[in-house]
């Protein structure tokens, strides 16, 4: 599948012999394989393990005080750093890739990829379906888009300090 939109990148941009940014083809070719790698792991469970569930928990937290209540610190543990750390590369790299970028933008796509990922694994009926996984990763997907704009506020201050020697 990878392979498939490298070809079919290359193609488009040569037909139409468009400018290309090699930095950000790369990014966007890394963005689409974490994309395929992240719902292969999510929603196909391929390499961890299958589950045949199709539970939904619609009202947020509650699954996550249950899991403290049960002493289950573990799971809880996965299911909020976990979640946040899936998602800190989406934010990332589509920070990188957008010329304008947007809080509000990289929270909508973190949000709507999530909430895919949730309802393919309901109808597929691998794994469980929670709201608080769409907040955590759409909190992850900002987060990543913080961090990245950070990393670009170093570098522009210190180009600018270059600049001056």
């Amino acid at each position: 599948m990878f392979c498939l939109f490298v070809c079919l990148r290359w193609l488009w941009l040569k037909a139409g012999k468009r400018e290309r940014d090699g930095r950000k083809e790369i990014v966007l070719a890394v963005l689409v394989f974490y994309l395929l790698f992240l719902f292969q792991v999510t929603v196909l469970r391929i390499g961890f393990g299958s589950r045949n569930m199709s539970k939904v928990f619609l009202v947020p937290f509650v699954n996550l005080f249950e899991l403290v209540q049960c002493r289950r610190f573990g799971y809880c543990f996965y299911s909020v750093v976990g979640n946040l750390f899936w998602f800190l590369p989406l934010g990332f790299l589509l920070s990188f890739l957008w010329q304008k970028r947007s809080l509000w933008k990289v929270g909508l796509i973190g949000c709507l990829v999530s909430l895919s990922i949730e309802i393919l694994q309901f109808l597929c009926k691998t794994g469980v379906s929670d709201i608080d996984d769409v907040l955590i990763n759409t909190a992850g997907a900002v987060i990543g888009y913080a961090f990245y704009t950070g990393v670009l506020a170093v570098y522009r201050n210190n180009q600018g300090k270059r600049d001056k020697n």
